[in-house]
């Protein structure tokens, strides 16, 4: 399962260290996006979610979602 991690604007300038903490509690590392505050990545399930919820300096963890953007000669929808 995809996830995308918010970290707290108290922690921004450690997302390293956020995002080393997030590892040693399951997530599979994707990115550090650390100009947003995001660090993307996989979990196993729905638990684990829970279980980066408890890393400190994490504000919220929330399953991926996917965006299709049509091409700029795509008809109006």
């Amino acid at each position: 399962m995809d996830v995308t991690v918010l970290i707290a604007d108290d922690h921004l300038d450690a997302i390293d260290s956020v995002a080393a903490a997030l590892q040693s509690a399951g997530l599979r590392l994707g990115e550090v996006l650390a100009a947003t505050g995001v660090v993307t990545g996989s979990v196993a399930d729905a638990t684990a979610m829970q279980t980066l919820s408890a890393v400190e300096g994490v504000a919220a963890v929330e399953p991926a979602q996917e965006v299709f953007i049509p091409p700029p000669d795509a008809p109006v929808q």
